[in-house]
């Protein structure tokens, strides 16, 4: 639905005005949709509207090659850490012949 541009948004309406999706007309003391309506007129202070810089990551990918990711499967062999860590097929031999000789 394309917002219509002739009304703005307030951001900084009184609250009555914003639990109720109103515009505010911000006139202080109080505005006149409460003024109207005799409510209790009050503005928040220190609402901010910020949107994050960047999206929080959901997945992390794996590293190639990293020490932690040595250490951290050292006696645990599996085949996503064979498909990762190798940058050649004699590195991969070499490792799975010692993971075989290490499980007998």
């Amino acid at each position: 639905m394309p917002r219509d541009d002739k009304f703005s948004r307030s951001r900084t309406g009184c609250l009555q005005c914003r639990k109720k999706h109103n515009k505010c007309d911000e006139q202080q003391p109080i505005c006149s949709f409460c003024a109207s309506r005799d409510l209790d007129c009050q503005y928040s202070s220190g609402v901010k509207w910020v949107r994050p810089k960047e999206p929080m990551p959901t997945r992390h990918k794996p590293r190639k090659d990293t020490r932690r990711a040595i250490a951290q499967n050292i006696g645990r062999p599996s085949a996503l850490f064979a498909q990762t860590c190798f940058e050649s097929a004699e590195d991969k031999s070499a490792w799975e012949y010692c993971t075989w000789l290490h499980a007998i």
